[in-house]
């Protein structure tokens, strides 16, 4: 039987790292890839309903799709700040 609940504490530390120490650092692309990644890996486990650990699946993919959109709007709101600091004025 596989032991799921290790390997989405795996994922989580993965997440927690990221968020304190990129995030902190401004290195908005390299978090959001950790989180995708660890999403990824997380919906690849296949973790059966019935198994005790698929509401902590479910739980963790919720985080990381929060930290994903943080990500996101971060690097969406920089992206637009230099497109329009860098527009011609006229």
């Amino acid at each position: 039987m596989p032991d799921y609940q290790a390997r989405l504490k795996d994922f989580e530390q993965r997440t927690d790292d990221a968020l304190g120490s990129l995030e902190q650092d401004n290195r908005w692309a390299e978090a959001l890839a950790v989180y995708h990644s660890a999403g990824g890996e997380a919906d690849a486990l296949g973790i059966p309903k019935a198994d005790p650990a698929y509401k902590e699946a479910r739980r963790l993919r919720a985080y990381l799709y929060l930290r994903e959109a943080n990500a996101l709007r971060v690097l969406i709101s920089r992206s637009r700040a230099t497109y329009f600091s860098s527009a011609p004025h006229g």
